[in-house]
């Protein structure tokens, strides 16, 4: 199966406020990028490429230091340097420990990439079984405000929040709460059926497989776009949208015009509807819900659905790259945020990502059952679509199987795979926008190809 990256459908129009970037004219769009701070040249205290490293660690979390501002308009009359450079490092006590050279190798290969993709900030993690191999922060949060990325900074993950609805959806299903395979209008306030077959009953698997019939619908779906968090509720959103009485009802931009169950077609609405069966289902609010049975177990303390619910917490702004500056969206969100709203550090990612190698369970926490992670991670409709677990999905790398989930939004890209074959799982959160065109390099891959390939050699 080939690898699919799942973008959210951003708006265009999302006002941007311009941080220039330490670039040259003659610099842009030619892969040059300066972070201000200090040159690299050594891995270690006040020089590294990232704010934060560990390596060979159980647990790294610590306490935040403090919510990055918003970016406005940065001084363009700094005088731009050659060098590649970054924050300096916000440890005070000298770094006394012997610099591995792959190490450095692997920070000044990961840095290179930044620079060729015009990312920010990248926060990266790699894992093998319950163990941290390798976490760190590179670049900036907030460009503006020179705030460096650690491995607490909250990023916004976009598509890879659907993750956890999987894990919320079989939970309940655990508890004899729902059923995979029933009609959803059994738990909901409303009904949900498709104009061409209102005769087939949708069900939690359809919703989960990306099988329902129900379609994304940019343009109806962009104008849910908004500063901050979203007042609206997740059920009144879907009802407007889904009902053919709502307000943003359309019958045929709002499906797929096939019977639910019989093909493919990945939707955004569909995995919040499914976190929404979870909500009617167990009358808990859905974050609420994944606050109690999934984050606070594992204590993921810089997680979570809502800005609200990161007081305190570094954040990262999410930016794009356009006429050799950087662009940033500021913080955003939306009613149907399920689908793609969670923010989290890459340090509780880690988390989440380990409690799922290790069958459901992390350290004395057990947060899923070990069907439950062998139903995610198996083929769920193999008739319509192989390789589609229950959210989560496989790609196949010459013979070698990951599974996992990627995401994109504005100023976002992210992914989180690993492989089943010997635990190994590696998870890159940036605050930059993808490539436009769907062949172009990626640096979020190539990040990525890195951290396996060096943790191979390890």
């Amino acid at each position: 199966m080939k690898r699919r990256y799942s973008l959210l459908l951003a708006p265009s129009f999302m006002l941007m406020t311009t941080v220039s970037a330490a670039c040259s004219d003659s610099d842009a769009g030619t892969g040059e990028l300066t972070i201000p701070g200090d040159t690299i040249d050594t891995v270690g205290a006040n020089d590294t490429v990232g704010a934060t490293d560990t390596v060979g660690a159980t647990d790294t979390s610590s306490e935040p230091d403090g919510a990055a501002s918003d970016a406005t308009t940065v001084d363009d009359t700094a005088t731009p340097d050659s060098d590649v450079e970054v924050p300096p490092d916000d440890t005070t006590a000298p770094d006394t420990r012997v610099i591995d050279p792959a190490e450095l190798a692997l920070d000044e290969a990961i840095v290179a990439q930044m620079a060729a993709g015009h990312l920010p900030g990248v926060a990266v993690t790699v894992v093998r079984g319950d163990t941290v191999l390798f976490e760190k922060g590179y670049g900036l949060a907030d460009v503006e405000g020179e705030v460096p990325v650690t491995v607490d900074t909250a990023f916004m993950l976009a598509s890879v929040s659907k993750t956890v609805i999987a894990m919320a959806a079989l939970q309940a299903v655990d508890e004899g709460l729902v059923d995979l395979d029933e009609d959803i209008d059994g738990y909901l306030p409303f009904s949900v059926r498709t104009p061409v077959s209102p005769e087939t009953a949708i069900t939690l698997r359809m919703l989960l497989t990306h099988t329902s019939g129900i379609a994304d619908d940019g343009d109806r779906t962009a104008e849910l776009y908004v500063d901050g968090d979203s007042d609206v509720a997740l059920g009144a959103i879907l009802e407007d949208l889904l009902t053919p009485t709502g307000a943003l009802y359309d019958a045929d931009a709002g499906f797929t015009g096939v019977a639910p169950g019989t093909a493919y077609e990945y939707s955004n609405i569909g995995a919040s509807l499914a976190a929404f069966v979870v909500e009617s289902a167990t009358s808990v609010p859905f974050d609420v819900w994944c606050d109690t049975r999934i984050f606070d177990p594992l204590g993921m303390t810089h997680t979570a659905w809502h800005l609200a619910g990161l007081t305190g917490v570094p954040l990262a702004l999410p930016y794009a790259w356009a006429d050799g500056a950087w662009d940033t969206y500021g913080h955003y969100g939306y009613p149907d945020y399920p689908d793609g709203a969670l923010r989290a550090s890459v340090s509780d990612l880690g988390k989440l990502l380990r409690m799922v190698i290790g069958g459901g369970v992390l350290g004395d926490v057990s947060v899923l059952p070990t069907w439950a992670v062998e139903a995610m991670l198996s083929d769920a409709v193999p008739e319509v679509e192989l390789g589609q677990g229950l959210i989560w999905y496989q790609y196949d790398d010459d013979g070698e199987i990951y599974w996992g989930h990627e995401g994109g939004d504005s100023g976002v890209s992210t992914t989180m795979f690993f492989r089943p074959s010997d635990g190994l799982g590696v998870i890159v959160l940036t605050n930059m926008d993808a490539p436009e065109a769907e062949n172009d390099p990626f640096s979020l891959y190539e990040i990525e190809a890195l951290l396996y390939e060096a943790a191979d050699a390890w």
